[in-house]
């Protein structure tokens, strides 16, 4: 069954938010890291899991249509998640996080499987207090010329969600080499890759790197998530994301080939300075963008 189009989960989002924050939505909110939180918010849509809590996992039981949406993918996305925790390891499964939106959404599921396993497992034979949840091993594959808002932004993420983080130098090949050669018992690396990335369209949920790639099995939860799904689930949830998004830029990459959205460009009324015409464009936030299909047209390469 197809989902609500992206023009109508934008709007979900916009109402989820308002009403979250009971504030102006274009603001974005800034949560602190608390992992009970972090699970019961990615859990309580969940309506199928391999860690069950019986007294945190109550999904209601009917739903309005954003945050049915928000169901079915979050379940399916916590799913593969979940496959790989128990299939690979709990302690073999790491991250790759270059700050993104994608990997944004992905960094607050993964967490929240995490500290369900972890909890769950660890409270028994009459535990009263659950042993910290370790560090998440995490690969941060950074280009050459970087934003330096998306590098901050990637080291305070790191502090607030507890990564113990590796920072490798492009391509993500040398990258993931680089990793596994420092960390050879993990086996799987979860990545924000979606569908319409290039050359992902034949992915499946648990890949195997390719021939000449360090031997990892790639874990893809968000794989078949839309543009617009990762904007309803960050804003929903009040998760915060790179600034750069709040600036007209919808998909990053270095900054040499990046600008933001002409799609987001917006020329306000004139004005006149001491004779002069002033104009000056401004661009919407990425999550204004009404056609997902137009995420990469701030990618210089992209539009040749």
């Amino acid at each position: 069954m197809p989902g609500p189009s992206l023009v109508a989960l934008r709007s979900y989002a916009l109402l989820a938010s308002t009403a979250a924050a009971g504030t102006s939505s274009e603001l974005p909110l800034y949560p602190p890291l608390d992992l009970d939180a972090i699970e019961r918010d990615v859990y309580s849509f969940v309506t199928a899991t391999r860690f069950p809590d019986p007294e945190k996992n109550r999904p209601p039981q009917s739903l309005p249509p954003w945050q049915a949406h928000l169901a079915a993918i979050v379940t399916q996305a916590v799913g593969v998640l979940e496959r790989a925790v128990t299939e690979c390891g709990f302690e073999h499964l790491a991250l790759s996080f270059n700050g993104g939106k994608d990997c944004t959404v992905l960094l607050h599921l993964l967490q929240a499987v995490r500290w369900r396993y972890w909890r769950t497992t660890m409270m028994h034979d009459g535990v009263v207090t659950c042993p910290p949840l370790p560090l998440l091993v995490t690969v941060h594959v950074a280009p050459v010329d970087g934003f330096p808002e998306e590098v901050a932004f990637v080291q305070k993420a790191a502090a607030r969600y507890r990564l113990n983080l590796l920072n490798t130098a492009a391509p993500m090949r040398n990258g993931l080499t680089e990793f596994h050669a420092q960390y050879p018992a993990y086996t799987a690396v979860a990545v924000g890759t979606r569908r319409t990335d290039p050359y992902s369209e034949h992915l499946g949920d648990l890949a195997p790197c390719d021939a000449g790639w360090p031997p990892l099995l790639r874990v893809n939860p968000i794989l078949d998530w839309q543009y617009a799904d990762v904007w309803l689930f960050l804003l929903s949830s009040r998760i915060e994301y790179c600034p750069l998004y709040d600036l007209g830029y919808t998909s990053l990459g270095p900054k040499s080939q990046t600008v933001r959205n002409p799609n987001l460009k917006v020329i306000p009324t004139a004005q006149v300075d001491d004779g002069d015409v002033v104009a000056a464009a401004v661009y919407l936030p990425a999550w204004r963008l009404e056609d997902g299909s137009q995420e990469r047209c701030g990618r210089l390469q992209m539009r040749k």
